[in-house]
């Protein structure tokens, strides 16, 4: 349930700072956990927390998840990789900062560690006939995202090309790279980002 939003007198129309520090530690066991720095406002009044399922999504009143006057939450709904956060904070007369920039990725210790290659699992899986694939990039730098049957032939060459840091989708439609649609079955994810290569299995069920 989302706490009631105080209202009150603000000094000026002007929004307070956007919380910095953000991180989220995926796959905790307990729940994605974020936390992030206080911010320096005298009519600061708390954060809100918005959820979506793609990276830059905008925060929007259906997106709302939690209000706080804490600098860490725990999400009780989700546990992975298959959901995307921001933060933003605001003060007493409503006044809200711009949301916080993609989260860096950070292990179940809770520690927060420098952007790193990351493959998410892909949403859905099992799929028919579309599935998301979301990835994160440590530096700008090429990616190549290649999907191959269980014997190892490439089936298709979903993504050729540069990315800035920071968090991504793919799609694949369950098509060759003729355009023709595959057969269900299980098929291999490799996606290559300089020397780094991390791997996932997609089940096509039709």
């Amino acid at each position: 349930m989302i706490p009631p939003v105080d209202s009150g007198y603000s000094k000026d129309d002007l929004a307070p700072p956007t919380p910095t520090s953000f991180a989220v530690s995926y796959n905790t066991g307990s729940g994605n956990h974020l936390a992030w720095d206080a911010v320096a406002a005298d009519d600061w009044a708390g954060f809100r927390v918005y959820r979506g399922t793609t990276p830059g999504f905008a925060p929007s009143p259906s997106t709302l998840v939690f209000v706080t006057t804490q600098t860490t939450w725990s999400d009780p709904s989700f546990d992975g990789w298959d959901v995307y956060y921001r933060v933003t904070s605001f003060d007493q007369a409503g006044n809200e900062s711009s949301p916080t920039v993609s989260s860096p990725v950070s292990g179940a210790d809770g520690v927060a560690n420098p952007l790193q290659l990351a493959l998410g699992p892909n949403v859905p899986n099992p799929f028919n006939p579309t599935t998301t694939i979301p990835f994160t990039t440590p530096s700008a730098g090429r990616v190549t995202i290649a999907i191959y049957d269980v014997s190892g032939a490439r089936v298709r060459l979903i993504v050729d090309r540069e990315y800035q840091p920071g968090e991504h989708v793919a799609v694949w439609d369950g098509r060759n790279d003729a355009g023709s649609g595959v057969g269900s079955g299980v098929y291999l994810l490799r996606l290559t980002h300089g020397s780094q290569v991390r791997t996932s299995k997609l089940v096509l069920m039709k």
